[in-house]
C-alpha cells in the first residue's frame, strides 16, 4: 500500500501537468518544458464549393480561386514570388514559411511589391538568392493591418497578363494562397524537415455543404509520401448523408513518419455540388 501512496504525488504531478495518455505525456511534458531537440507543428485547412466534376481535390484555400484542384510541387532550388490581387496591398509584409534547399525550415518576411493596375508587382520572396524546395504556409505578418486582396504565392516573376497580380498558370505555378478575410493560408500540405523524425498524434476531418438545401458526400483520405515517391493513403473518412459530419482519430502511440515526408489531405468522390471540407493535425518533431 506505501508503495502505491508514494506513487500519488507522481501521479497527480502528471495529470496537473496535463497528462491523460502516453500521447498526452509526450506532447505536455516534454514539448511544454521545451527540452532540447523537439518541437511541434498544428497544421489546417479546407476548401469550399467543390463541384462533382472537380476530383481529386487537396484541402487548401486555393481551390475554387483558381483552378488548381491539387496542389503542385517545386522542383526544388527554386525562386519564389508574392503577389496581392489588391492594389491597396502594396508594401504590406508576408512571412512565407517552408523548407530551403537542403531541407532545413525556413521562414522569410517580404514586402509586398508596387501597384499595378489591379493588384501588386510580383516581390521575390525573401529577396535574391533565397530558394525553396517546399511552401507550406503564409501569412500576413502585421495583425493591426489586414490584406484587402487575396494573396499568392508562386513561380510568376515578371509576366503578369491581366496586370491583376494574379500568377497567369494557376494550375502549375500558384504554391499558396491566402484569401480575403483570413490573413493566413489554409492548406493542410506540409513536410518533415531534413534530419528530423515526425509524430502524429491525432487528426481531425470534416465535410459539409456550403448550402443548407446540399447533402454531404464525399471521403477524406490522409495522405503521406517519402520525396520522390509514391502517394500512400494513411486513413480515410467517408461521409454520406445529409448535414455535417466529422471524424477525430488520435495515436496513443504517435505514428512516426521519417525527414523529408510530405503530408496533404484530399478530398475524393464528391457527389453534391457546393460541398465544403476541412482538416487539421498535429505532430510532435524530434531532431535527429
Amino acid at each position: 500500500m506505501k508503495r502505491y501512496l508514494y506513487a500519488l504525488p507522481l501521479v497527480l504531478l502528471l495529470v496537473a501537468a496535463g497528462w491523460s495518455s502516453p500521447q498526452g505525456a509526450f506532447s505536455s511534458l516534454i514539448i511544454s518544458n521545451g527540452d532540447s531537440g523537439y518541437g511541434h507543428i498544428h497544421k489546417f485547412g479546407s476548401t469550399h464549393s467543390v463541384q462533382t466534376a472537380d476530383d481529386p481535390n487537396d484541402i487548401w484555400d486555393c481551390h475554387g480561386l483558381t483552378a488548381a484542384n491539387l496542389k503542385p510541387y517545386l522542383a526544388g532550388n527554386t525562386t519564389l514570388f508574392i503577389s496581392s490581387d489588391d492594389e491597396d496591398d502594396t508594401g504590406k509584409f508576408v512571412t512565407v514559411e517552408g523548407l530551403d534547399g537542403n531541407g532545413a525550415l525556413q521562414s522569410s518576411t517580404t514586402a509586398l511589391g508596387a501597384a499595378n493596375a489591379g493588384g501588386t508587382l510580383f516581390a521575390e520572396v525573401g529577396g535574391t538568392g533565397v530558394v525553396w524546395d517546399r511552401v507550406f504556409r503564409a501569412y500576413a505578418d502585421d495583425d493591426t493591418v489586414e490584406m484587402e486582396g487575396n494573396l499568392y504565392v508562386g513561380l510568376d516573376s515578371v509576366t503578369d497578363t491581366g496586370d491583376d497580380g494574379i500568377p497567369d498558370t494557376p494550375t502549375t505555378d500558384i504554391m499558396a494562397c491566402t484569401l480575403i478575410g483570413t490573413q493566413q493560408t489554409m492548406m493542410t500540405h506540409w513536410t518533415c524537415p531534413a534530419s528530423t523524425s515526425c509524430y502524429l498524434e491525432q487528426w481531425c476531418a470534416g465535410v459539409a455543404p456550403d448550402d443548407a438545401t446540399n447533402t454531404r458526400h464525399g471521403q477524406i483520405s490522409f495522405k503521406s509520401r517519402v520525396t520522390g515517391k509514391a502517394w500512400r493513403t494513411r486513413d480515410e473518412f467517408k461521409a454520406a448523408s445529409s448535414g455535417n459530419a466529422q471524424r477525430c482519430q488520435v495515436f496513443p502511440t504517435p505514428l512516426k513518419f521519417a525527414a523529408l515526408t510530405d503530408f496533404r489531405f484530399e478530398l475524393t468522390t464528391v457527389t453534391s455540388n457546393g460541398t465544403y471540407a476541412w482538416a487539421n493535425y498535429d505532430m510532435i518533431l524530434k531532431a535527429e
